[in-house]
């Protein structure tokens, strides 16, 4: 898959562990920013999206939005990276199955954000995942309200990711 802007996905099928070399690509724009396209193709669905990084604690902020891409200013759903639940065991043991990033070979386990019912209510179509780097954590509540990001927090990427979209969950 070529590294671009919009990672395109089905629900029915699970995407294997996918490359992103951010601080190469992203950090060349105005806003340092990847956004990533999922097309949900069946309706009440439950998204799950796994994020591994080099730096598992960094500061990078998961912004979702429906039909259109998510920005600092304006989106759906946010979350922390470092706040998501690490999930060590099952599905992801890169030491031995990842072809796709040989760069995390040493790496094993993910961030697992779910993003439930109540959220995408029934919507299928283009889902937009946006991530930044910031300076320092958003608060929860903060990203809860959607409340816009300050852009003077958001920054260069020092840490690489990568993505996949799990198969729906029931």
């Amino acid at each position: 898959m070529e590294i671009g802007p919009l990672l395109r996905t089905n629900l029915n099928w699970s995407l294997g562990q996918t490359f992103y070399n951010a601080t190469l690509h992203a950090n060349a724009r105005k806003t340092p920013h990847l956004s990533h396209e999922i097309d949900l193709k069946k309706a009440d669905p439950e998204m799950n999206i796994e994020i591994f990084t080099e730096d598992p604690e960094a500061n990078l902020v998961l912004l979702l939005d429906y039909q259109r891409i998510p920005t600092y200013k304006k989106y759906d759903q946010a979350a922390m990276m470092r706040d998501l639940p690490w999930n060590s065991k099952g599905g992801t043991q890169l030491g031995t199955t990842n072809s796709y990033c040989p760069y995390y070979k040493h790496l094993i386990g993910f961030r697992l954000w779910n993003v439930d019912d109540d959220v995408i209510k029934n919507r299928t179509g283009r889902w937009f995942l946006t991530v930044m780097n910031l300076t320092t954590p958003a608060a929860k509540a903060d990203l809860e309200a959607k409340k816009a990001l300050d852009r003077i927090t958001v920054s260069l990427f020092h840490t690489n990711y990568g993505l996949r979209q799990a198969k729906r969950t029931n």
